[in-house]
């Protein structure tokens, strides 16, 4: 199953935010630190809302298959403070550009792939799935806000 969020600004724009460490952590839900180790690699600490709780991991997010402007595949790999186990997350991500009379504004389609290990696999994969589809849209909803407000980086790839 498939999703997509609209948002207004380019394809570029919201390219540039995934290669640079210090915007993504401006508007990537949850994030209370992150540091990059690489061209597309980066360490974080998370804390993701569930039903439940909030839960913080330790995790490593990598950019994968980047086809720029266009796709991407975003892999996720953790392991939640306080609790056993561990998660893996992919999600494809590909952009496409639509041009309207308010401007450019980009088709942001994805899917979310959840696999969890351990005391993690009580809560199910669903409910981790379900918090990190959010995590997701409030990504958009935050690059949006950034491309309105002017703060756009440098394109970093």
């Amino acid at each position: 199953m498939s999703f997509d969020v609209r948002i207004r600004g380019s394809a570029d724009e919201v390219w540039a935010f995934l290669w640079d460490a210090e915007a993504l952590g401006r508007v990537l839900p949850g994030c209370e630190s992150i540091r990059a180790e690489g061209p597309g690699r980066y360490r974080l600490v998370l804390a993701m809302r569930t039903m439940l709780l909030t839960v913080r991991a330790d995790a490593t997010a990598a950019l994968l298959d980047a086809d720029p402007p266009r796709a991407v595949r975003l892999t996720l790999d953790g392991t939640p403070r306080g609790l056993g186990g561990a998660f893996h997350v992919e999600i494809p991500i590909a952009l496409a550009e639509e041009a309207s009379a308010e401007g450019a504004g980009t088709l942001i389609e994805y899917d979310v792939d959840v696999r969890v290990t351990g005391s993690m696999a009580s809560f199910g994969p669903g409910i981790l799935r379900e918090a990190i589809m959010r995590e997701v849209q409030g990504l958009a909803a935050d690059i949006e806000r950034e491309i309105a407000a002017g703060r756009v980086p440098p394109r970093a790839r």
